[in-house]
C-alpha cells in the first residue's frame, strides 16, 4: 500500500474539495448562484408572504400559529419551485451561448470558493471540541492550510466573529513567526 501521509481527516476534506468543483464545473456559475439565491428568495419570500396567504390556507385556525407556519412551508416550496423554473430558463440561454465555456470554468472556481468555506466552518466548529486534540485533526495538512487561511483572514473580520474562531490557545499550530503553520508539526 502507498504511504501517502494523509490522514482520514485530509482524505475527506479532499472528496469535500473534489465533490464541489466537479458539481460546481457541471452545472456553472450561473446555476450555482441562482441555486443559492432561490434559497434566499424562497425563505425571505415566504416570510414577507405569509400573512397574506395564511387565510386561505386551510390549516388551523385562522390567525393561528400553526396557520401561518403552513402558509410559510407552502409559499416556501412554491417560491423554491418558482426560482428553479427560472433559473433553468437562465442556464439553458446561457448554455446555448458562447459564454458556457466561461459559466462552467467560474463554476468550478465557485465550486472550490464553496469547499474552502465548508472546510472554514468545520475547522471553526471542531476547534470547540475536544476533537481538535486528536491526533488525526493535529496531523491533519488540510486542517492547517485550512487555520493558515482563517489567520489570513482574521485581520479582516468584526470582533464579534472572532471569538467564534479557532486561536492559537484553542490548539491552531503557530509558526515562530506567528502565522498558522500549515505543516503537521511545529
Amino acid at each position: 500500500m502507498l504511504e501517502t501521509g494523509l490522514g482520514w481527516i485530509d482524505m475527506a476534506w479532499l472528496a469535500v474539495l473534489s465533490i464541489s468543483v466537479v458539481v460546481g464545473l457541471l452545472r456553472g456559475l450561473v446555476s450555482e448562484v441562482f441555486s443559492l439565491l432561490g434559497w434566499g428568495v424562497a425563505y425571505f419570500g415566504s416570510h414577507w408572504l405569509a400573512p397574506q396567504v395564511a387565510p386561505v390556507v386551510p390549516v388551523g385556525e385562522p390567525g393561528s400559529r400553526l396557520n401561518m407556519l403552513a402558509a410559510m412551508a407552502l409559499l416556501f416550496i412554491c417560491l423554491l419551485v418558482a426560482w428553479g423554473l427560472l433559473s433553468w430558463m437562465v442556464k439553458q440561454l446561457v448554455r446555448a451561448s458562447p459564454l458556457s465555456a466561461a459559466d462552467r470554468a467560474l463554476g468550478g472556481l465557485f465550486g472550490l470558493a464553496r469547499a474552502v468555506m465548508i472546510g472554514f466552518v468545520a475547522v471553526t466548529l471542531v476547534s470547540a471540541t475536544p476533537l481538535a486534540k486528536s491526533p488525526a485533526w493535529q496531523a491533519s495538512h488540510g486542517v492547517g492550510l485550512l487555520q493558515a487561511m482563517l489567520a489570513g483572514i482574521r485581520p479582516l473580520l468584526p470582533d464579534e466573529v472572532l471569538e467564534f474562531l479557532p486561536s492559537q490557545a484553542d490548539g491552531m499550530r503557530i509558526g515562530s513567526r506567528g502565522e498558522a503553520c500549515v505543516a503537521s508539526s511545529v
